[in-house]
């Protein structure tokens, strides 16, 4: 049996629909969606009594315990997204703190291109699984980014408060690396807490790394 004009009409606008949320690239966004949604689906509102104090969990640890806190969980997605061949130098760990609360957050920032070949920043955030570009999530006030490449100034202000959470970054990936999960650089060249004046790639906010 024909699905009938009136059918045809309804898939029609639910493709267009699709084509519209999927940009950039509607496989390449959907499998973002699906890693997103696999790391969200660990993410636990009780913190789990482990001795990670100075380091967050590792992605093998938070899989193998299902569950974890939001940093655990996107750092577990991005290194899924590097695994699955993302170029590592477009995924960053962002912690901001959030307007509505004054809590701080891990989300994980993918820099690609639209359909229309423009840059733009997809925010994978733990407390979603909708995937929407970092211009329009206002409530996000940026701490830091950071890779293994690159350090990105935020907030000095609130980053002196936490001065722990990079040293936990530094340290989850020092211990990837001793598991034999990471080669490589563990960390890039970032300032002091105490240095008032960081230097930075020109026109940027952008502490150059010593790779």
């Amino acid at each position: 049996m024909g699905i009938g004009e009136s059918g045809a009409a309804v898939l029609s606008g639910i493709a267009a629909i699709f084509t519209t949320l999927f940009s950039p690239g509607d496989a390449t966004v959907m499998e973002i969606h699906s890693i997103n949604k696999q790391w969200n689906s660990y993410l636990s509102s009780t913190p789990h009594k482990v001795d990670l104090v100075y380091r967050y969990s590792t992605p093998e640890e938070t899989k193998q315990r299902k569950s974890g806190t939001d940093a655990d969980v996107s750092f577990g997605k991005m290194f899924t997204l590097i695994q699955s061949g993302y170029d590592e130098k477009k995924l960053s760990l962002m912690v901001a703190q959030d307007k509505n609360t004054e809590n701080l957050k891990s989300v994980v920032i993918y820099d690609t291109v639209d359909d229309k070949g423009r840059n733009i920043s997809l925010v994978l955030d733990p407390h979603t699984t909708a995937i929407r570009q970092l211009k329009d999530r206002s409530e996000l006030v940026p701490v830091y980014r950071v890779n293994r490449y690159s350090f990105d100034m935020g907030s000095m202000e609130i980053l002196s408060k936490h001065p722990d959470a990079l040293s936990k970054w530094k340290n989850t990936l020092e211990q990837m690396k001793e598991d034999g999960k990471l080669k490589g650089e563990v960390f890039p060249r970032r300032p002091s807490l105490n240095y008032q004046e960081p230097v930075q790639s020109a026109g940027t906010n952008q502490v150059e790394s010593t790779r």
